[in-house]
């Protein structure tokens, strides 16, 4: 550290544009990517990171053509002075319009996230006020501040990474480069907005220590941001697949659905959101530091040194705060907010990121004078300083934790199952059961039926405020482990569909709950039962796992999906309503074309009147599309490639290992053509053979996709099996 010189080194630069450089933009940049380039978005991520790094550059370049000068020092050195301010007095407003921008943002999603009846206000001049409070202190405050921070965030995006890539399908990333280059292009110069505080950089140079090669800290922090945006844009991708168009925010939601093993924390997002408010502090309050210097250094008689810390600067940055508190009261509409980013973008992007430095380089290659402007020492930057700051930047993170609508943990009750299914007496209302967790205060173990409550309603929502009301005390959702869906209301697609969207809206249901059907009705005791099944690992063949999160996926795709059935078997929905229903025989079928679903189980093939079992070890499955040459256009074939290990608990006397092989091959080809002749003939593609076919074969599925069901229906099925006995 350079001590109280107002001078910062590389590294503590390097730090603060990092955290810079995370701003609101990466919460809703998965979403706008996809809009683009679909799966392929990440590359625009990628695109726009090389070209930050090539402005980035160039900016850092222009803004030492004259080392240690301020803005309005080397512009008018290299522009003429009324130039010099004209270009001052714009960037000044752009500043304090973009950090108006990225707060009431940063509210809006607070307001509906967290704290939904909290005044905006209060939340921003919280929030305000400590971003001023860092800028007011300079900017070696700041870099200290921002040696802690970038530990902590550190810290959290490794956790985030290896929880969140748990479970993660990154086959949705397929096929790469599928996207046309034009398409890629196009979203790299509309989504430009992704760039916002990058014009920090043309004010930064009187702060920068005098070393040789400031422009490599400039492009090792872009790097390393660009780097992390491009990792959680492929992740956020990868984990939602198609559904993260209907996300507004998806990063914040995949927080929400990660698992996390022995939590118990009521809102994940709110850890996400935890991490997001040390960005957005570091963009705004870069943003309001450099706002106040610049409008500063714009009242500053010429031939007067540059505005040093004290009375004048916090004047400056409190005109500043003011003006982007101002802006941010403004009645903008969420959407709107989006527009103004992208419109600011449009207006005056690649004036200040492009046009204007290599006017400068150009204006210097002319004038080559020397002219130092050196900002005068900090008086107070000291550690205390940084420490104070800290705890003063720790307290909106403790009013956005949610607590001003909390309830004590000994006055909730805490859901661990539900059964939903239709009402017996009004077909259009829904009945709700809900079992509770056993209370650990009580001397004996209450018994299930003790802790089952039953409620109707018109919706899932009027049915749990029953439930809250006859219980006279709030219930939570989130350990709710199991989903039971009745037969009955399988059977109505009017109120499947509606149910389904509810559960995915609500944030209170974890999405990663798992779902089973099961004959009408649909009892809470009967949820007790399914859980010990569970977590003891019983049932496991007929009980396989499907969460919400993939059924909601797999009916938003071609609207087919399997459901588990207890105690065994399966239900086929198809337009979200049952079509068929399977038997566990039926499902052996559909799980050997899954890779690893049927490991741990037993089948037996026939020899005359000889049965052979083998139990399976472990198989694997791949499965390829091919084009069936000279017939019908609407035929596929679908190749099913299985190797299957295990072993025979019983030899029967005759048969040779080579012929207990052939056997089971063939008893295994025979589930799998038997279970797809029954979904064929329904045209229900639960084995989702669509997005497969998307991610193998691109061509293909633009050939069939807008005939699939046609496609799926005539579809030739062929097994390839190879059984390997030890």
């Amino acid at each position: 550290m350079l001590s109280a010189n107002e001078r910062i080194t590389s590294r503590q630069f390097a730090f603060l544009i990092i955290l810079s450089a995370m701003g609101t933009g990466l919460i809703i940049l998965p979403r706008r990517v996809y809009d683009f380039a679909g799966h392929d978005g990440w590359l625009i991520a990628l695109g726009l990171t090389v070209a930050a790094l090539g402005l980035g550059s160039l900016i850092i370049a222009a803004a030492r053509v004259k080392p240690g000068a301020t803005f309005i020092g080397y512009a008018s050195y290299a522009l003429s002075r009324p130039v010099a301010y004209v270009c001052a007095v714009l960037l000044w407003a752009k500043l304090s319009f973009v950090a108006a921008l990225e707060l009431r943002s940063f509210l809006v999603i607070t307001r509906q996230v967290l704290l939904n009846y909290t005044p905006m206000w209060v939340v921003g001049a919280v929030l305000l006020c400590v971003c001023a409070y860092a800028a007011v202190k300079g900017i070696e405050t700041r870099a200290r501040v921002a040696e802690i921070l970038i530990l902590l965030l550190t810290l959290a995006l490794v956790f985030f990474f290896v929880i969140a890539a748990m479970n993660t399908d990154f086959s949705n990333l397929q096929p790469v480069m599928a996207a046309q280059p034009r398409q890629i292009g196009l979203g790299m110069l509309r989504l430009g907005f992704i760039f916002t505080g990058l014009e920090c950089l043309l004010l930064a140079s009187p702060y920068l220590a005098q070393e040789k090669k400031p422009a490599r800290a400039v492009v090792c922090a872009l790097a390393v941001a660009g780097v992390i945006i491009t990792a959680i844009t492929a992740l956020t991708l990868a984990k939602f697949g198609q559904t993260v168009a209907d996300e507004p925010w998806p990063v914040l939601r995949l927080m929400d659905i990660i698992p996390l093993p022995g939590s118990f924390i009521e809102r994940q997002e709110a850890m996400m959101f935890s991490f997001w408010i040390v960005t957005v502090f570091s963009l705004v309050s870069a943003l309001i530091f450099f706002g106040g210097r610049l409008l500063g250094d714009i009242f500053v008689a010429r031939g007067e040194s540059p505005l040093r810390p004290g009375k004048k600067h916090t004047i400056m940055v409190l005109v500043t705060a003011v003006t982007v508190f101002l802006l941010t009261l403004f009645p903008w509409q969420s959407h709107d907010i989006e527009q103004r980013l992208d419109w600011v973008w449009y207006a005056s992007g690649a004036f200040f990121l492009l046009i204007l430095p290599l006017a400068v380089l150009l204006g210097a290659f002319f004038r080559r004078k020397i002219e130092s402007r050196r900002r005068a020492k900090n008086a107070m930057s000291t550690r205390v300083a940084a420490l104070l700051l800290l705890i003063l930047f720790t307290a909106p993170l403790f009013a956005l934790a949610g607590c001003g609508d909390h309830v004590e943990i000994e006055d909730r009750l805490y859901v661990i199952a539900m059964a939903v299914d239709k009402a017996e007496d009004d077909e259009n209302r829904y009945s709700l059961s809900v079992l509770l967790a056993a209370s650990t205060t009580d001397e004996d173990e209450t018994e299930p039926e003790d802790r089952l409550m039953k409620a109707e309603g018109q919706t899932l929502t009027e049915a749990m405020f029953r439930i809250e009301d006859d219980a006279r005390t709030a219930l939570y959702f989130g350990q709710a482990k199991l989903l039971v869906l009745g037969g009955n209301l399988l059977e109505d697609a009017d109120l499947v569909q509606p149910l389904i969207h509810a559960l995915v809206q609500n944030p209170s249901i974890d999405r990663q709950i798992r779902i089973l059907s099961t004959p009408s009705p649909a009892e809470g005791n009967f949820c007790a039962d399914t859980i010990e099944d569970l977590q003891t690992q019983r049932h496991t063949k007929s009980c396989f796992i499907l969460d919400l999160n993939t059924l909601h996926k797999h009916l938003q795709q071609n609207a087919s999906a399997l459901l588990p059935h207890y105690p065994d078997g399966a239900t086929a929905l198809k337009d979200h309503a049952t079509a068929l229903s399977l038997t566990n025989d039926h499902l052996s079928g559909y799980l050997w074309c899954l890779p690893d679903k049927n490991e741990q189980t037993l089948i037996t093939a026939m020899h005359v009147d000889t049965p052979v079992p083998f139990r399976v070890a472990t198989h694997r499955t791949r499965i390829h599309f091919e084009s069936v040459a000279n017939c019908d256009p609407l035929k596929l074939r679908a190749a099913i490639e299985v190797q299957a290990a295990g072993t025979l608990p019983e030899k029967p006397e005759g048969i040779t290992a080579d012929f207990a092989e052939y056997l089971i091959a063939q008893a295994i080809a025979e589930e799998i053509r038997t279970t797809a002749a029954l979904l064929q003939a329904q045209s229900i593609d639960a084995y989702q053979w669509c997005d497969l076919l998307r991610k193998k074969e691109p061509a293909l599925h633009k050939k069939y996709a807008s005939q699939w069901e046609d496609v799926f229906k005539n579809m030739e099925i062929v097994p390839r099996v190879t059984v390997r006995v030890s």
